[in-house]
């Protein structure tokens, strides 16, 4: 995903590893859940993210699609979906949310998942 948070950096602030990736923007929802998709404060789990404009899956990909968008327990339209990020995140006092890392050994660049080329070899 790219761009789905915000955070504004103040003068003055001071920050001990990184800069928190922030909150969702407008009319994106983003939930830091368990495996078991249960919300989860204060721990580090994975994000997630519901918002009308996260795709469908990827394409001609069947088992990562039904592995990263799942059903959305918390939504309110009929078939809305979840993405599974694989980021490793963990909520702040105030609301913000700090990346953490990964939590599969994807590599990302500026948001944009960087996929090995599998061989059709036997």
């Amino acid at each position: 995903m790219v761009g789905c948070c915000v955070y504004t950096v103040a003068k003055g602030d001071r920050w001990p590893v990184s800069i928190p990736i922030g909150r969702p923007i407008a009319n994106t929802q983003l939930y830091v859940l368990s495996p078991a998709i249960q919300p989860c404060r204060w721990v580090c789990r994975e994000s997630c993210i519901s918002a009308g404009w996260v795709a469908r899956g990827y394409l001609k990909q069947p088992e990562l699609t039904a592995e990263r968008f799942v059903p959305d327990p918390f939504g309110r339209e009929a078939g809305s979906r979840l993405y599974k990020t694989g980021d490793k995140v963990v909520y702040l006092e105030g609301g913000n949310i700090e990346f953490l890392g990964r939590l599969d050994h994807q590599v990302k660049i500026r948001g944009f998942r960087i996929e090995r080329k599998r061989s059709n070899s036997r």
